[in-house]
Parts: C-alpha cells; sequence; structure tokens
C-alpha cells in the first residue's frame, strides 16, 4: 500500500490516495491483462525499453495520471516519496534508465502509482503503518436502508464501495447491506444483524487471506471462494465456531436463545465451544442448531425441512440462491473473457542475457513464461487448441526447468533458492486460485488441469506431493458436486474418474515410518471423506452415487490404516482428534455396517 511508503502520514490526505488506489486496482480491463501488462513492463525495464507498453496500458497510464496531478499531497510527504523510491532505484543497477525520465511533482504521485500497482513486489519498503488496516479491497456495498459502521467507537455511515477494516462493527439496523471481500467471497447481511470483524486480512500477495467474524445477532449469507494456502473464513457465534473448508455457502441465523447454521453448499466444520472442544461437520442440505439457553449446550445436526420452512425462510433462501447463480456466472464470465495473447518472445537479446546473473536470469525466464501461460488461456478462449497447448507446455517445462536450478543453488544461496521457490509456487497459487471456479466444460479447463499437474511435479518431497494429489482430488470431487447439482453428469463422470486415478496413484507411497506423511494423509483423507459423502447423498445419478461410495469408503480405510501405522509407531497423539472427529462424522451420517468401521475406531480412540 501507499502508505507504506511514509511512517507518520498525514492520514486524511493519505486516505485520499487509498481510494484512488481502490478505484484504480481494478481498471476496465480484468486480472489477466493487468497480469500481461506487469510481465510486459517487467521484461521492457530488463530491456531498458520503456517506450513499448501496450496500448491499453497507456489508456489506464494516462487515467492515473490525471489523478495524480489533482491529489495534494503535504510536501514532506512528496518528499519522502520521491526520496525513497529513487534511494531504492541508485541502489539497483538495473533501473538507472529511470532517471532519464523527467519528473515534475505534478506528475510524481501519478508515476509512483504506476510502478506500485504494475510492478508490485520490485519496490520493496519495509516501514510499517503506524494503524493497523485491513485489505481495503474488502468494501461494503449493495447498502439500502439504516446501515451503519463503527470504527474505533465511531459512527460512519457508509456510502457506495465502503472500505472495511479489522475491529469494524456492521449494523444494518433497518437495512441490508453486502461485504464483498478481497478474495470474492460475499458476505449478504440481512436486516437487524450486528457483526464484528476479529480478523480482516490479505497478505501483498492476496493468496494467504483471513476473516473471522464475531457474528453478535442477526442473519446473514455467506458464499465463500477458494480457499488456499492455509487461508480460512471463520463465524464465532455464542457457543460455537463455523469454519468454511475451501469453499462453501452458508446463512446463519443467531439469537440469544439459538443460533442456527444451515448449509446450501459443500460443507463447513463446526467446533462446539465447551470443554471437549467438540467437532463435527454440517453437509449440504443439513443444518447445525445450537441453544444458547440451555447450561450443557448440545448440538443437533439434521436435515432442512425444506418443505417446512416459513414464507420469509423460503424467500430468503431462494433470494440468494439465485443471486448466488448470478454472481458464480459473472465471476466465470470475467474469467473467460478481456483475454489477450500478447507476443512473448521464447528469450531475450543474447547480449542483454549474458550480462544478467543466475537468479536474474531464472527470473526472467519466469517472467516470460508467466506471459506465455496467460497468452495461452487468451488462446484457449480463441479455440487456438494446438497454439494454446504451446505456450502452455512451455510454461510447465520453464517452470520444471527453474525449480531444479533453484534447487541446485540451495546449497550455495539459500536464501535466493528460497526467494526463487517461493516465486515459482506464488506464481501456480495466482493462477490456481484465479481459475478455481473454471469447470470442466469451460474452454480454460486445460489451463487449470496444468497447473495441478506441475504443482505435484515440482514437490520436494513424498510428503509435499502426496498433499498436492490429495488437494486435486478435493478439487475434483468439488468439481463433481457442481457439475452434478447442475445436471452435467457426463462431466461429473469424467472429473470422478480423475480423482480416482490418482487415488489408485496414491497407493505407490510407503505411509510407514512418515509421521509427518500420516498426519497429512489423515487429515486430507477426513476432507475427502465429507465432500464424497455430501455427493453420495445428493446426486441423483446412480453412476455418480455409486463411485462417490467406493472414494468414501476407500478413504475412510485409508484413515483408519493410517492411525493404525501412527499408534504402531507410537504417533498416537498426534492423529487422535482428526479420528475422533471421523468418529463424530460417521455417527452423524452412517456408513454401510459392512465396512465395520465404528469399532475399529472405537479400539483406537480407547
Amino acid at each position: 500500500m501507499l502508505w507504506n511508503l511514509f511512517s507518520k502520514p498525514d492520514w486524511s490526505e493519505v486516505e485520499k490516495i487509498d481510494d484512488i488506489l481502490t478505484s484504480f486496482q481494478k481498471p476496465d480491463f480484468e486480472a489477466s491483462k493487468k497480469e500481461a501488462i506487469k510481465s510486459h513492463i517487467l521484461i521492457s525495464i530488463k530491456n531498458k525499453n520503456t517506450q513499448t507498453a501496450p496500448e491499453n496500458f497507456v489508456l489506464f497510464e494516462k487515467k492515473i495520471h490525471k489523478t495524480g496531478i489533482s491529489v495534494k499531497l503535504p510536501v514532506y510527504i512528496k518528499t519522502m516519496i520521491k526520496n525513497r523510491v529513487f534511494d531504492y532505484i541508485e541502489k539497483t543497477r538495473n533501473f538507472t534508465w529511470f532517471f532519464k525520465t523527467k519528473f515534475i511533482f505534478k506528475q510524481f504521485v501519478a508515476y509512483a502509482l504506476i510502478i506500485l500497482l504494475a510492478i508490485t513486489g520490485i519496490f520493496s519498503f519495509t516501514e510499517k503503518p503506524f494503524v493497523a488496516v485491513a485489505h481495503p479491497t474488502t468494501v461494503l456495498t449493495e447498502i439500502s436502508g439504516d446501515v451503519v459502521v463503527v470504527r474505533a467507537g465511531k459512527v460512519i455511515i457508509p456510502k457506495g464501495n465502503f472500505p472495511l477494516y479489522q475491529n469494524d462493527i456492521i449494523e444494518t439496523r433497518n437495512g441490508t447491506a453486502t461485504i464483498t471481500y478481497f478474495d470474492k467471497s460475499i458476505s449478504r447481511l440481512n436486516k437487524n444483524t450486528n457483526i464484528r470483524f476479529s480478523k480482516l486480512y490479505a497478505d501483498d500477495s492476496g493468496f494467504n487471506t483471513a476473516v473471522e467474524i464475531d457474528f453478535l445477532n442477526g442473519q446473514a449469507w455467506s458464499m465463500v471462494f477458494d480457499l488456499f494456502n492455509g487461508s480460512f473464513f471463520k463465524v464465532n457465534l455464542n457457543k460455537i465456531t463455523a469454519d468454511a473448508n475451501n469453499t462453501a455457502t452458508f446463512s446463519i441465523l443467531a439469537s440469544k436463545d439459538k443460533a442456527e447454521i444451515n448449509v446450501f453448499h459443500n460443507f463447513v466444520d463446526l467446533t462446539l465451544n465447551n470443554n471437549q472442544a467438540e467437532k463435527n461437520v454440517v453437509l449440504k442440505g443439513y443444518k447445525a442448531v445450537v441453544d444458547n439457553h440451555l447450561p450443557q449446550s448440545k448440538l443437533r445436526i439434521v436435515q432442512i425441512p425444506k418443505d417446512k420452512l416459513s414464507f420469509d425462510e423460503r424467500e430468503w433462501v431462494e433470494d440468494n440462491i439465485k443471486k448466488d447463480k448470478e454472481y458464480v456466472a459473472r465471476i466465470a464470465n470475467d474469467q473467460t473473457s478481456g483475454y489477450f495473447a500478447a507476443s512473448t518472445p521464447d528469450k531475450l537479446e543474447e547480449s542483454f542475457y549474458s550480462s544478467l546473473n543466475v537468479d536474474e536470469k531464472l527470473r526472467v525466464r519466469l517472467n516470460i513464461a508467466e506471459n506465455k501461460f496467460l497468452s495461452g488461456e487468451a488462446l484457449l478462449n480463441e479455440g487456438k487448441i494446438d497454439e494454446a497447448r504451446q505456450n502452455i507446455i512451455y510454461f510447465k517445462q520453464t517452470i520444471s526447468d527453474v525449480k531444479s536450478q533453484a534447487d541446485a543453488l540451495r546449497s550455495s544461496n539459500p536464501d535466493e533458492a528460497k526467494k526463487l521457490i517461493d516465486l515459482i509456487h506464488g506464481k501456480i497459487l495466482k493462477y490456481k486460485k484465479a481459475l478455481a471456479i473454471i469447470a470442466r466444460d469451460s474452454p480454460l479447463y486445460e489451463a487449470k488441469q496444468s497447473l495441478r499437474d506441475i504443482e505435484t511435479e515440482i514437490a520436494d518431497n513424498d510428503a509435499d506431493k502426496v498433499t498436492s494429489m490429495l488437494d486435486s482430488v478435493s478439487s475434483l470431487l468439488l468439481e463433481v458436486q457442481d457439475l452434478a447439482d447442475n445436471g452435467k453428469y457426463s462431466e461429473a463422470e469424467e472429473s470422478l474418474l480423475a480423482a480416482k486415478q490418482i487415488i489408485e496413484e496414491l497407493q505407490k507411497f510407503d505411509l510407514s515410518g512418515n509421521q509427518e506423511l500420516l498426519k497429512k494423509v489423515i487429515d486430507k483423507k477426513a476432507d475427502i471423506v465429507k465432500i464424497s459423502t455430501l455427493i453420495e447423498k445428493t446426486s441423483d445419478s446412480p453412476i455418480i452415487k455409486e463411485e462417490a461410495k467406493a472414494v468414501k469408503d476407500s478413504s475412510i480405510q485409508t484413515i483408519i490404516n493410517a492411525a493404525s501405522s501412527a499408534a504402531s509407531s507410537k504417533s498416537i497423539e498426534e492423529v487422535k482428534p482428526a479420528v475422533k472427529e471421523l468418529n463424530n462424522f460417521i455417527n452423524t451420517y452412517p456408513v454401510d455396517e459392512e465396512l465395520n468401521v465404528a469399532p475399529k475406531i472405537q479400539l483406537f480412540l480407547q
């Protein structure tokens, strides 16, 4: 953020800059275009050529330039921005071209914004802001009626896309509002709802996110998208905590007497806040109920009685499901439109390339490969499959090769090796998250699949490889659920078959003696059990039901075998919580008696 450039800014002026940043983070073109522009700029910088920016970027620059001229900053802030950017440039030998640009103060803010927006990560300022703030792209939208935000004891009337911060309290008195989070997840607040953000955070990459809501009272509908890399979305009620897993849609109704969590997509993990910290799972089509007035809270999980919903309840559900479909369609359309195939060289001029050191060469190669991947996506959209595959193959081969060379640097330059490896995983995660919503019937699905493949291929060890493969199984099963729900049974069967093939490949890994791997397998397989159980219970296709049941049964058996192996190696305490949670799950959603699971689990838990 721009306020990281100075230690004690005039906060009212900085907020103006923040508003500008927020408004220009999403110009008229989509994320894929911005990434291609960023990549193009980096290559141009390396070539010391600033005159070849795409036409769309020139228009973007003019917008920011015009806005930058209109911003009035105190002289001392201008001076600090100028000095810190110039000091950094002076220390960076590849950016001497920058001094050839003639800056005047009226233009400086505009160009600084361009740099900071387009070349994120090139300029890294270590100073921290003197106040803690949430990511500015979490906003309150669709505000209707009497809605207020309480910030540090001050009551604010929100308007438009109102930025939200950690510790903000939102009160929808006689009104409604929608929260749009930095990762595209949303929450719609009904009237008379009161919530507080105890955590609201996204790192600079936007991949690691943390949302934790203290739900005080009222009614809210949340649709959570694609939580990767340890990100979480939690809701704390009086005696229960709801934790979305990867993706989920659920509604919460809370009062002083009772709390209800109704799940409408995927599942939600629950923790009862008692002495035992009892854990369970609410699948799609079920609801959890906790009576707050009872001294000993009991968690009840029952099916949602669709035929017994009141008119208001039915209207709330139907209206939100309709809005969700429209919202998802809009996001999917954003992902499959606006791509442009940039012409990207396979390598830079030899005279320039040879002047770089090893890590610089690897970074340039990654940059070119990223542009190739974006062009591949554009070509897939245009139906140019063969040409698209060439670009995607180039991306995969480059990622694999750079990862191998980064591994070779571990002994001689471990810090740089780690930076390169983190950069590789960051690029994969960025596009993996962007394409998570893409279904098998989308032209971009091949790009999505390539990311799964390369992530597994470059894993450092068996534990990481198994984790990646199990994540792919979960992702494929989520696709099965969505495709089957939309009546696309043929595509759902393809995704289910792909998941089963990965599960078969996992059989070759020896779990015995690897405690880290055992625990990861148990945790990941538990999620697979939940998703496959959900598919088995909700699918209208007999084939899909049968195949999902087979995945569920084999996953339960794998968990029991892994737990037994852990017990024999005296690591039982590490895996016991996961097995206990599985036991609660099976008690709530019974499995076939022929599996004879319950006695084995009870014997293990003794």
